[in-house]
């Protein structure tokens, strides 16, 4: 029993977890099961092998790869064949992704790198480039939102911080990475 809680038919299914005030998601680009992006590996929700291999040997890089939507998206990435350079703040959550993807036999490395800097972006894009021979994708995922503070009582340095962490690192990643594609 999974229920879909909201769904757009084209892009994104939202479901609820079996354990409450926790949301999955289902990307249908992509996923043909539901993938839970909670900071853990859920394994009441099963990852799904897929054996049709849609992006086989196609190297790949993630943003934001070590929790939520970015560590759901790697990890599918990965099982449909992508070699996937796993990028984000905070090694040890990148080595929690790079984990589960490798116990099933498929690829990822890690790069620890703050998607807001362009130099070690574009460090991470090298990465891959000498790790897999190219960069066929890349996932622009990385963003936070830092604060649950009441807008009344928001800064404008907060808003900065936002606006660099959700739409200047987009901009960074398709800026550089588009050199590669």
């Amino acid at each position: 029993g999974i229920e879909v809680v909201d769904e757009n038919p084209d892009v994104i299914q939202l479901v609820r977890h079996p354990e409450p005030s926790r949301i999955q998601i289902r990307l249908l680009a992509y996923f043909t099961e539901p993938y839970c992006i909670c900071n853990n590996s859920c394994d009441r929700i099963g990852f799904g092998r897929s054996t049709v291999k849609r992006l086989e040997n196609r190297p790949a890089i993630v943003t934001g790869a070590g929790s939520g939507i970015g560590r759901a998206s790697a990890i599918r990435m990965a099982a449909e064949g992508a070699k996937v350079l796993l990028v984000g703040r905070t090694e040890a959550t990148l080595r929690e992704t790079s984990d589960t993807i490798r116990a099933v036999g498929d690829t990822a490395a890690i790069f620890v790198a703050d998607a807001a800097d362009e130099t070690q972006i574009k460090a991470a894009l090298d990465e891959c480039v000498s790790l897999y021979g190219g960069l066929a994708i890349f996932f622009a995922n990385a963003g936070n939102t830092d604060t649950v503070t009441p807008f009344l009582e928001q800064t404008v340095e907060a808003w900065e911080g936002m606006f660099r962490d959700n739409v200047i690192t987009a901009f960074i990643a398709c800026k550089l990475a588009g050199a590669y594609m």
